[in-house]
């Protein structure tokens, strides 16, 4: 018997390092927000990096851009960064977390429970699924994690912070980890049921008794905005909240790909920062870890 599992595939909601991108164009602005304790929040998370510091900074060059940071060396050299890098693992904005919401009421009108709820181990794509699946255990899944194709020389923002709640991340696999190759191999070895025969099947835990009659099963996974603009073979990373879909058959031990561009299921949110969605205060409330986001953002009045 072939299995086929469908893959819901969504970028996480607009997290607390995507609203930098609309940091401040004024330089006087940018002065006003960079106070002493902003540069002690980032020396604090740059341990365990390549720089001791943080030792200038500058504005955005156009609206849609992030700030600049300057970071030292030990050797006393230095690397322009975007604010954006420094910022480990963010949350989602209040925004983020009402979108997903949302998201969520649309996405259960199809696929109403999922075998199974899976992010990367990043904070916002965890609190993505938790929104869009409210009622699902969230696991976090190996080999999911973003990583910047422009290969900043930090990439805070994708490092998780420690976990804090369920995880299928094998001992051994660090949580960082980004590979859709190896993601494929996980999912057909540990997530997937394992068809011993066609007329019988072997299936292990976490999809014990979720395969339906033709064995089929629905697997959500949220997760990030580059990765899934490669792996679905995208001109542009999809908008947050976005869903694609890809169909996985595994069939006498073989696991296959469904071939071609991935399908659109839902089309997100646009982007704030780039898009002319205007926020307020209110919408990035939450953002204060590891230093808040607020300061850097220009506001229309709150409606």
């Amino acid at each position: 018997m072939a299995v086929t599992i469908t893959l819901l595939l969504m970028r996480h909601g607009l997290s607390c390092s995507n609203v930098l991108d609309g940091c401040m164009t004024h330089i006087e602005n940018v002065d006003q927000a960079f106070q002493p304790h902003i540069f002690d929040a980032i020396d604090r998370e740059l341990v365990e990096t390549p720089f001791d510091r943080a030792v200038g900074y500058g504005a955005a060059e156009i609206k849609g851009d992030d700030c600049t940071l300057v970071l030292e060396r030990p050797d006393q050299t230095t690397a322009k960064v975007r604010l954006h890098d420094a910022y480990r693992d963010p949350k989602l904005t209040d925004c983020g977390v009402e979108l997903s919401r949302r998201a969520g009421v649309a996405l259960r009108r199809r696929y109403s429970k999922p075998a199974l709820v899976m992010s990367s181990t990043l904070q916002r794509a965890r609190e993505t699924a938790q929104h869009v699946y409210p009622d699902a255990v969230v696991e976090e899944a190996p080999f999911l994690a973003e990583r910047a194709p422009s290969n900043p020389e930090i990439q805070l923002d994708n490092e998780p912070r420690a976990l804090d709640g369920a995880s299928l991340v094998p001992d051994g696999v660090a949580r960082n980890s980004s590979d859709w190759g190896q993601f494929l191999l996980f999912l057909g070895e540990t997530v997937a049921p394992r068809v011993t025969t066609a007329s019988a099947s072997e299936v292990g835990p976490p999809l014990e008794n979720k395969v339906d009659g033709d064995g089929a099963a629905v697997v959500f996974v949220a997760g990030h905005g580059d990765y899934l603009q490669e792996v679905c073979g995208l001109d542009a990373k999809p908008a947050n909240n976005a869903v694609l879909r890809r169909r996985i058959v595994i069939s006498d031990g073989v696991l296959r790909e469904e071939p071609g561009p991935c399908d659109l299921v839902l089309r997100g949110a646009a982007e704030a920062a780039k898009n002319d969605v205007q926020l307020d205060a209110d919408d990035v409330a939450r953002c204060v870890d590891p230093f808040p986001v607020a300061p850097f953002l220009e506001f229309d009045e709150a409606s």
